[in-house]
């Protein structure tokens, strides 16, 4: 029986041991645990801050200083000091996009019994400032009517007997850069320029499917405003007759304006051979972009209906 008693002593000091070293894991998991969730708020605080100081800088672009002091200065609201927020537009070489990315030192608490002090956290964003309008216009460009003597023209009229080269390269000819294309939703054409940074090549002639195609899209424009490309009249005019410009000609955007105008009307029906066929239109005498400028961000276009509030959102 004495044997059993100091068996049982021995072993109940064991277990005190067990449990001793069992609570102290426990607490440490415990303590470590705790951190581990305010680190996580911790981030997500400073992902909150670097999206609000983006989102701001964005509201500025393209004017890299503005856009800069106004992601500091939201950054600042949000508690992340001027050396811990680092901003940089333009950003992958466009001048509409602006990264913020910040930093903070997050002091453990109870993991320190663990030997753990503290961790850099880092958060980023991507914000970027977009003009409303996306390209919508007819694929065309006016050669040969200068808007500023008179604001009455027609696209793709007879000039010679395959009609004249103001229509632009489709997309879908993969033989040159892409200059437009044109997709059909729930009964409805949408046209859309794409590619327009390295300028626009002209396509030569007129054929039953182009005119069905286009046919779909002025259409709907029939009595409303669209988008129209244009060289550039008046002072400085580049303004040409149609016959001095080659099939798949590239035209540097320099050169190019755009235009708002109203369509008054358009015929088809006869083909090339009727001097009635073209696209009928009519500049509005007052809106009109430089190309160039379009493409820099300098100018933002609004939308046709007028809309001209700028999108800004995140992209990273």
């Amino acid at each position: 029986m004495k044997k059993f008693f100091e068996k049982m002593k021995e072993e109940s000091g064991q277990a005190l041991v067990i449990v001793a070293v069992s609570v102290v894991v426990l607490l440490g998991a415990t303590a470590f645990s705790v951190d581990l969730g305010m680190a996580y708020n911790a981030k997500a605080e400073l992902q909150a801050a670097a999206d609000a100081a983006a989102l701001a800088g964005a509201q500025d672009l393209p004017s890299a200083s503005l856009a800069i002091a106004s992601a500091q200065s939201y950054a600042g609201f949000n508690a992340v000091g001027v050396d811990d927020v680092t901003v940089v537009t333009p950003y992958a070489g466009s001048n509409k996009l602006i990264e913020v990315t910040c930093t903070k030192t997050f002091e453990y608490m109870f993991a320190k019994v663990l030997g753990f002090d503290s961790k850099v956290i880092v958060a980023r964003a991507v914000a970027t400032r977009e003009s409303p309008w996306v390209g919508d216009a007819l694929p065309f460009m006016n050669l040969d009517d200068d808007y500023t003597i008179n604001p009455s023209m027609t696209l793709w009229e007879k000039t010679t007997a395959a009609g004249d080269d103001e229509k632009l390269w489709p997309y879908d000819q993969n033989k040159i850069d892409a200059e437009y294309e044109i997709t059909l939703n729930a009964g409805w054409y949408d046209c859309r320029l794409v590619d327009m940074e390295d300028g626009f090549a002209l396509k030569s002639g007129i054929t039953k499917a182009d005119q069905d195609e286009i046919a779909g899209v002025v259409s709907q424009a029939v009595g409303s405003y669209v988008y129209v490309l244009s060289l550039r009249g008046g002072t400085g005019s580049v303004i040409n007759p149609d016959e001095n410009y080659n099939n798949k000609e590239n035209i540097s955007t320099h050169d190019v304006v755009l235009l708002k105008c109203y369509v008054n009307s358009y015929d088809f029906s006869g083909g090339v051979s009727s001097s009635d066929f073209g696209i009928h239109l009519t500049w509005d005498g007052s809106t009109v972009y430089e190309f160039d400028k379009i493409l820099d961000g300098t100018v933002e276009v609004p939308d046709i209906s007028g809309a001209g509030t700028p999108i800004i959102k995140l992209v990273e």
